[in-house]
């Protein structure tokens, strides 16, 4: 996918500052962690899934100091195809929709 990064002038304007991106993998994580990278920010692309709470607390308490926080959160990777709702909305069954849902919240 390409967002255009290369026509974005870097300007160090976030020199010293921490980001942290959840699903840095997954959905925007990865031109958004690029981005913020070539703005001079120290990046920390978390892949967790989050589905303990105490899941949340560790990243944090690792992470230290947080400036800015990117929520992105991606869908379940085993839900993926799920997820890309390409299709027509009759082709998923209101179970499968709210089982992603309910991954997701």
């Amino acid at each position: 996918m390409d967002i255009g990064l290369e026509r974005i002038p870097v300007t160090g304007r976030l020199e010293g500052k921490r980001v942290l991106v959840t699903h840095a993998e997954r959905y925007i994580g990865p031109p958004v962690s690029e981005l913020f990278e070539n703005e001079g920010a120290h990046v920390i692309a978390d892949q967790s899934e989050y589905k303990d709470p105490g899941v949340i607390q560790e990243v944090v308490g690792q992470a230290g100091r947080i400036d800015v926080l990117v929520a992105n959160f991606a869908g379940p990777p085993h839900m993926m195809p799920l997820t890309n709702m390409l299709g027509d909305v009759t082709e998923f069954e209101d179970e499968d929709f709210q089982a992603y849902l309910d991954e997701l919240v």
